[in-house]
């Protein structure tokens, strides 16, 4: 692919952002393969991610966002608030999903400390653990909603990358080259 075709994708990715950035940039780019626009809008979307992880995290901006959420339940006007507040702050789901299961836990169990990191990957894996049954519902929404981010997609990647592995590692021994798989 030529530089300026790959800047271009990128350019176009920069400017739309939006669930439907995928379907524009195939339709833009027709000769580039899905995969690849895969992986560059993943490229593009972590990128987005490191560089606005500051902004989120702060702790009067993650108050903020687990008061607004706590309104927005109690007001009753969407039934899916995490997925509203996440598109309204332009964040992955899951990211919000996992700075609002902190901030509950630690309001609710654990006195205002901070949740070990272990027991919120916990619980974003197997919603059934959360205590909050709307809380539960609306992060197993977020896991299976975000496209980018959250364990859904780090298995689907997970997966693709064993089966390159082995794709590989097949082709290498029929052309008899000499490796160090993992089994080594």
């Amino acid at each position: 692919m030529k530089l300026e075709v790959y800047r271009d994708i990128v350019s176009t990715i920069h400017s739309c952002w939006t669930r439907e950035c995928f379907q524009t940039i195939s339709v833009k780019f027709p000769r580039v393969t899905n995969d690849v626009l895969i992986s560059i809008y993943s490229q593009e979307f972590q990128k987005k991610i490191k560089k606005n992880h500051y902004k989120h995290h702060q702790p009067e901006v993650i108050e903020s966002y687990y008061k607004r959420y706590l309104e927005l339940v109690n007001d009753g006007k969407y039934e899916l608030v995490l997925l509203h507040i996440a598109k309204e702050i332009d964040l992955s789901p899951c990211i919000l999903a996992r700075i609002i299961l902190e901030e509950y836990l630690s309001h609710t169990y654990c006195e205002g400390e901070s949740v070990p990191k272990d027991v919120l990957s916990h619980m974003i894996k197997d919603t059934s653990l959360i205590p909050n049954e709307r809380l539960s519902q609306e992060i197993q929404q977020c896991v299976l909603t975000d496209e980018n981010c959250g364990p859904l997609v780090d298995n689907i990647k997970h997966s693709v990358g064993l089966q390159y592995e082995n794709i590989l590692e097949e082709k290498l021994a029929e052309w008899k080259i000499p490796f160090l798989g993992k089994k080594h």
